[in-house]
């Protein structure tokens, strides 16, 4: 999965349950925390 597509699925799973674990988008996209933490900094940064 490209880093455009873990961050669609990752805003979509915040829309639904307003919040999320790390671990739950982890497990969720295949990827490692590490991963997740990093695609959540670049969303963020993105908005501002």
């Amino acid at each position: 999965m490209h880093s455009v597509e873990r961050y669609e699925a990752i805003l979509n799973e915040l829309e639904k349950k307003k919040i999320v674990k790390v671990s739950e988008l982890s497990t969720l996209l295949g990827v490692t925390e590490k991963t997740i933490r990093i695609d959540l900094v670049t969303l963020e940064e993105k908005a501002c």
